[in-house]
């Protein structure tokens, strides 16, 4: 009876302990997973949009901070020749993604060739000597709670976490618009409106999108954006800005309820966090007696794949009495995940692969996500046009997991070995 009491207990011992190193070893793996480049092919030639369109779409490149960064510009027909001045939007890829790819995802295409604006799509951190697959790295350091602070996001190289000037997304950004308006103004005659720049895209674009209002608002005059969050505190002179995410309540990749895990580099506020936040930045009044508006929609669908549908329901979380008039809107998709655009991803042409072996990209909202989008960012414009004028920082180093902020080095390897680590203490 004592050998056999001895025995359970012992067992128990030894699930407990094991279930203690997945606690510990669980955090190195969800970062593993997370910083695998997806299994598609993504073409980042001169003539990639051009021929995936079927109109001209050409690449431009130049040297920042020392390397080489190329972006996409496509200007519809419809903007030459105009009597007035046409707006122009970045449309930022995700992690892992490239713009031919995204463009065919998101349709901004589409929307600008029948609302005639210009739209650049930039490619990201794309060299294998910088990043092991194409990202954007977005400083952190915005507090909310009380006490929890994000930490940048969403590049790696062999595993380590870059730091924000590694790669300088973020003046490179600033740079598109300088080379946009002088080259279209110069080589093509095209008046571009430099008060309604917007910004807009998807998962870690996103990101990237709120951080380019966060450090250059007086450059972006809305942003419209989906499936990401705010990660970066605004500048000194931040200008408020009117910002429209929305978000899936079921996203698995940019998490609806955020990411806590401060020691491994991963610190995201959730979707009503980063609401408060950019409505304090606005000024706007988030009084407890007002209420949020709910736009239920019971007749939406979302495709998961497989010819299976859910229902679901679109919720408005509306900031109003904003300085400027710089509104700040969540929308939220139940039962929707990552991806958030109508079109379906498991047709889109991404070389020999496809997207059906990723369903949290795969499955798609039968509302047009786009045009909600578009709709909020062209109602806005800037009072006073910007100075496109860029510094450049040379600056580049890898932070190492003895520096500070938590930011740690991650590998698979390492993440097996921790793993094997627990299960050699257990058994």
């Amino acid at each position: 009876m004592t050998a056999k009491f001895e025995y359970q207990t012992s067992l128990f011992k030894c699930v407990q302990d094991l279930l203690s190193c997945l606690t510990i070893a669980l955090p190195f793996i969800v970062i593993t997973i997370r910083a695998q480049p997806y299994n598609f092919e993504c073409n980042f030639g001169s003539m990639a949009m051009t021929n995936e369109f079927g109109v001209n779409i050409p690449q431009t490149c130049f040297q920042s901070i020392g390397h080489r960064r190329c972006f996409y510009t496509f200007a519809p027909k419809c903007v030459k020749n105009t009597s007035y001045a046409i707006p122009l939007l970045y449309d930022i890829h995700d992690q892992g993604s490239c713009p031919v790819v995204f463009a065919q995802q998101s349709g901004w295409f589409e929307k600008a060739s029948r609302e005639c604006f210009i739209v650049v799509w930039p490619t990201g951190n794309n060299q294998e000597s910088i990043s092991d697959f194409p990202c954007w790295q977005v400083p952190g350091g915005l507090v909310f709670s009380g006490d929890q602070e994000t930490q940048p996001c969403c590049c790696r190289k062999h595993g380590y976490f870059l730091a924000p000037e590694d790669t300088n997304d973020i003046e490179f950004l600033r740079q598109i618009a300088v080379r946009v308006v002088r080259d279209l103004t110069i080589n093509d005659g095209i008046n571009i409106d430099t008060k309604r720049i917007y910004m807009t895209g998807h998962g870690n674009g996103c990101t990237m999108a709120m951080t380019m209002a966060a450090v250059h608002s007086d450059v972006v005059a809305a942003v419209c954006c989906m499936a990401g969050s705010v990660l970066t505190p605004p500048s000194p002179y931040y200008i408020p800005t009117p910002v429209w995410n929305i978000l899936g309540e079921e996203d698995t990749i940019f998490p609806y309820e955020g990411f806590f895990q401060p020691d491994f580099g991963l610190v995201t506020p959730d979707a009503y966090d980063a609401f408060q936040a950019l409505s304090e930045w606005n000024g706007c009044l988030l009084e407890d007696e007002e209420q949020p508006v709910l736009e239920y929609i019971p007749s939406m669908n979302i495709e998961i794949g497989n010819n299976i549908t859910q229902k679901a329901t679109l919720r408005t979380d509306r900031a109003t009495h904003c300085r400027n008039g710089a509104t700040v809107e969540l929308v939220t998709i139940s039962t929707a995940g990552h991806n958030l655009y109508y079109n379906d991803l498991s047709k889109i042409n991404v070389g020999a692969n496809s997207f059906t072996n990723f369903p949290w990209f795969s499955a798609k909202s039968s509302i047009d996500a786009t045009s909600m989008a578009w709709h909020f960012c062209k109602a806005h414009s800037r009072d006073q046009e910007p100075a496109l004028t860029t510094k450049i920082i040379t600056k580049r180093t890898i932070i190492d997991s003895s520096s500070g902020g938590g930011r740690r080095a991650v590998s698979l390897g390492f993440s097996i070995l921790s793993l094997a680590y627990c299960c050699f203490l257990v058994l």
